[in-house]
């Protein structure tokens, strides 16, 4: 794995990004519960949690159980709790766990999956959401962002379609109940707002803010909505149900 490597690098930078644009990536999150009844959910686990920003999309009454692999991350709120590994959640303790946009920073995604699911009650739901392989957001972080950040980046990310999301669940105890690529486009005030949070967002160094701005409008694509400045984003979100019983029978299973 090397998110920690990764965030304890640039985790200071992300945060500033998040918190000085808090509803940027409000898609995103909104995103992580579309077709999820939440009525009946009491236990969240959000992993990685990064500096814990999925509070304000949850509904009141929602206790949020926030965990991180990044010591710089868990430094920033008292919330986050820093982790070693998945392996160390709690078994059957949460009715929803969704991790976002981390997955392709894990070199074991079967483990952290399977890691996932144990951790969830019988019948308890888990969110995952991230980049897909040769996507124009995966060109984007390879490319660019690898250039500029000062640590390079090379993701390991999901390939999108049945065989290898089936392939990646393979032998764990869950059904697939949704797999499908989601537009959530960025949201900005204007230009100048969205190049300051992707530099931050990035921790990007060595490269003028006009560079920033047409990089993203070539490679992802800009367009103004109203008063809106978006930058589309695309994610792969797929939603795991845990088998009612501990026995491993892979997908289908109900």
């Amino acid at each position: 794995m090397d998110y920690s490597n990764t965030f304890n690098h640039r985790g200071s930078s992300y945060d500033s990004a998040m918190q000085r644009f808090p509803f940027a990536r409000a898609n995103e999150f909104q995103a992580l519960f579309s077709g999820i009844d939440m009525g009946n959910v009491r236990e969240v686990l959000d992993i990685p949690a990064g500096g814990g920003y999925l509070r304000p999309y949850l509904p009141a009454g929602v206790r949020l159980h926030e965990f991180d692999f990044s010591a710089e991350f868990a430094a920033k709120k008292a919330s986050v709790n820093l982790i070693a590994d998945a392996g160390e959640l709690p078994a059957s303790a949460f009715d929803l766990a969704v991790s976002l946009a981390a997955i392709h920073h894990i070199d074991e995604k079967a483990s952290f999956l399977s890691a996932i699911v144990r951790c969830l009650v019988p019948g308890g739901l888990g969110c995952i959401a991230d980049v897909v392989a040769d996507s124009a957001e995966a060109s984007f972080l390879d490319g660019f962002v690898a250039r500029y950040n000062g640590s390079g980046h090379s993701g390991k990310y999901m390939q999108y379609g049945q065989g290898p999301i089936h392939a990646l669940l393979e032998g764990i105890a869950c059904s697939l109940c949704d797999y499908e690529l989601r537009s959530c486009p960025w949201v900005f005030a204007d230009g100048a707002e969205m190049v300051a949070f992707v530099r931050a967002l990035f921790n990007l160094s060595g490269i003028d803010n006009a560079s920033i701005y047409r990089e993203l409008e070539t490679v992802l694509g800009v367009s103004q909505v109203g008063t809106k400045v978006m930058l589309n984003w695309t994610l792969v979100y797929a939603v795991l149900k845990k088998c009612p019983d501990s026995a491993a029978n892979g997908i289908g299973c109900t």
